[in-house]
C-alpha cells in the first residue's frame, strides 16, 4: 500500500528500510526478524517461531509482490464507488504507515481512525478496536438497508 502515498518523505524513508531488509539479509530467519522488527510486529505476536518457520517466512517475505499503484488505486476507486464500506485503523507509531493509511482512506472514501499503540496491531491494546469495528459495521449494515 506504501506506493500509494510514495510522494510523502517518510514513507519513501520506510520504503528503502523495507527494500534493504528483503534484499540484504542473506538468510530468511534473519530476514523475518529484521522485518518483524521493522513494522513493529511485537513479540506475542512473532515470538516463539522456531528456526524453521523463521526462515520459510523469510523466504516468502523475497517473494512477496505488491500489486502496483495502478491497480491499488483502481480498486480502491471500485471500493468508493460502490460505496463499500471502509475503515482504515493504524496504531500512530509510524509516519509512513499514517500518511498511506491516510491515502488509503481517501482513495477509497473510507474512515481513518487512530488507535494508540506501541506496535503493528492496534487490535491487541485494548477493546477500542473491537469496539470501533462493531460501530462500524452496525452503521454500515444500517446504511445498506
Amino acid at each position: 500500500m506504501q506506493k500509494l502515498a510514495v510522494s510523502a518523505p517518510e514513507v519513501r524513508r520506510f520504503v528503502l528500510r523495507l527494500v534493504a531488509t528483503i534484499l540484504f539479509s542473506f538468510s530468511g530467519a534473519t530476514r523475518t526478524k529484521r522485518f518483524s522488527k521493522l513494522v513493529r510486529i511485537p513479540p506475542e505476536v512473532s515470538g516463539g517461531l522456531g528456526p524453521e518457520e523463521l526462515t520459510r517466512m523469510g523466504q516468502a517475505l523475497a517473494k512477496m509482490r505488491i500489486p502496483s499503484k495502478d491497480t491499488l488505486e483502481r480498486e480502491l476507486a471500485i471500493v468508493k464507488r460502490e460505496r463499500i464500506p471502509l475503515l482504515v485503523v493504524t496504531g500512530g507509531w509510524s509516519p509512513a504507515f499514517e500518511a498511506t493509511a491516510d491515502q488509503v482512506a481517501a482513495l477509497g472514501g473510507g474512515r481513518r481512525r487512530l488507535i494508540p499503540t506501541p506496535h503493528h496491531f492496534p487490535q491487541l491494546v485494548s477493546d477500542e478496536f473491537n469496539d470501533l469495528l462493531v460501530s462500524f459495521m452496525t452503521e454500515s449494515d444500517a446504511l445498506k438497508r
